[in-house]
């Protein structure tokens, strides 16, 4: 099984449970900066954003180039287009923005850390191998 592959399957099998909704809320404003990083996206998400796709009447994403990170379902109004159908790192990620201080007052840009989506692929894929090898 190629990475790819073991890490879609990971995240699939982690997605299965409820606890991970309770895991990952996060602090989201609706910035998109999550959105203009790599997004590893698996089989299963592929099949479930084309069949959303064609039944909603949405443009499909044409390829990239390899430099341009945008997620291609993002809008200009910076909000997810297929946000019934996101890949399953989309429903996973959680924005840890810093906050200073009681006020709860964000520093630095709009978005000050926003966690690459391929290092929480790898860590979730991790994760998962590790509870079925019963080390979790």
């Amino acid at each position: 099984m190629n990475d790819e592959r073991a890490v879609a399957a990971a995240i699939h099998a982690s997605l299965q449970g409820n606890e991970v909704t309770d895991l990952y809320t996060g602090d989201c404003r609706g910035c998109g900066e999550c959105c203009s990083r790599f997004l590893p996206v698996s089989p299963f998400d592929r099949v479930r954003l084309e069949v959303y796709v064609r039944r909603n009447g949405i443009e499909p994403a044409e390829p990239r180039a390899e430099y341009d990170l945008l997620c291609p379902y993002l809008t200009d109004g910076r909000e997810c287009a297929v946000y019934a159908a996101r890949p399953e790192i989309c429903r996973a990620y959680r924005c840890d923005r810093h906050k200073r201080g009681e006020l709860g007052m964000f520093f630095g840009a709009e978005c000050a850390e926003v966690t690459d989506m391929r290092e929480l692929a790898e860590s979730m894929a991790s994760d998962v191998y590790r509870m079925e090898q019963g080390n979790g």
